[in-house]
This record gives structure tokens, C-alpha cells and sequence, in this order.
């Protein structure tokens, strides 16, 4: 998105930093209130819902252009840090829902480098159409070219979804407590 508003919309890098900024805004807010979400709706809801949003507002960046107001920019990109955090977020914790004490190192490990693995992919797939789009057309890169990378990962992001269609509706409920009702001991009388 940077480079896009760089090369795209005629920004300075210090112009685009403020701007894109707000997904990180919307991360961190996620995880004010993630612990609630996940309880009240379970892992399998709040991801496919993740990950479907963040597909959803990664495409929206395919139709912004330089007449495009700032504020709406702010908007999706605010939403988009919202939903990648979600999804992230849950993908960490549900990972670790079934591992044992003993194998937490080990899962952390790997959890850690499959998700900057997928993070890498998507950036390199963004760059691999972003490169040969510039060597089908022989020129520089155009708005066009941003809108058509951004479309492409949109698309391949939705694939995030289907393991999560199979999931169990209370998957990971140890963790975050969905569909528990609250334990009330025996000797207190219930109204």
C-alpha cells in the first residue's frame, strides 16, 4: 500500500506512512478486545469472518484512486489491521489450544515461522504480478498494475477460509471459553 501511494498517487513515503499508519492502530485495538470476541462467537465464526473481511478490504485497495478521499483510505486500511489482527490473533491461540505444556517451545517456533512464511508469500506474490506486469506491458508501474496485484492477493487470501469451514463449531472453546455457560456451584440457590 506505501508503494502504491508513492508510485500510484505521487505521495511521499512520509505522506504514506501517516496514512497507513491506522492499520496498525486497528491491530492493536484488536487486542483489547479479542479475549470477548473469541468467547462470544468461537474461533471458527470469528475466523472465517476474519478472514473473509480481510480479503474484502484487501481488495478494496484495487479501486482507490488519487481522487479517492484520504479519510476512506484511513477507513479500510483501519478496518484491514482490524481483521488481519483477528485472524492472526486466533490462528495463534487456536494453535496453541491442544499442544501440551512440554511442546509449547516447539509450537511457538513453528508457529512463528509459518506465519512470517505466509506473510512472505503474499508479499512476494504481490511483487511477482507487480514484475510481470511491468514486463507484459514494458513500462513503469502504473496505478493499474497496484490495482491488479491487489485483486490477485484478495482472491488467493480467500483460500484462508477453507480449512476453517470444517471446523469443529467448538474448536479451541478450552481456550477462549466459547459455548461454556457459567459454572454455578450447588450450594447457591439459582432465581
Amino acid at each position: 500500500m506505501p508503494l502504491m501511494l508513492q508510485l500510484g498517487f505521487g505521495m511521499t513515503p512520509f505522506e504514506s506512512g501517516l496514512i497507513t499508519f491506522i492499520g496498525a492502530i486497528g491491530a492493536i485495538t484488536t487486542k483489547m478486545l479479542a479475549r470477548r470476541v473469541f468467547a462470544a462467537a468461537g474461533f471458527r465464526s470469528v475466523l472465517i469472518i476474519a478472514a473473509i473481511s480481510g480479503a474484502a478490504t484487501t481488495a478494496a485497495n484495487a479501486f482507490f484512486t488519487p481522487a479517492t478521499p484520504v479519510i476512506l483510505i484511513m477507513g479500510f486500511l483501519l478496518a484491514a489491521g482490524f481483521c488481519r489482527s483477528f485472524f492472526f490473533t486466533g490462528i495463534n491461540s487456536l494453535g496453541y489450544s491442544e499442544i501440551d505444556d512440554n511442546q509449547a517451545s516447539q509450537a511457538t517456533s513453528m508457529s512463528s515461522v509459518l506465519q512470517q512464511i505466509s506473510l512472505a508469500l503474499g508479499v512476494a506474490v504481490a511483487a511477482a504480478i507487480l514484475e510481470g506486469s511491468t514486463a507484459f506491458h514494458g513500462r513503469a508501474l502504473s496505478l493499474a498494475d497496484f490495482h491488479l496485484a491487489f485483486a490477485v492477493v484478495a482472491g488467493l487470501s480467500l483460500i484462508a477460509v477453507l480449512p476453517f469451514l470444517g471446523l469443529a463449531r467448538d474448536a479451541g472453546s478450552a481456550v477462549s471459553g466459547h459455548g461454556r455457560r457459567a459454572e454455578i456451584p450447588e450450594d447457591i440457590p439459582v432465581k
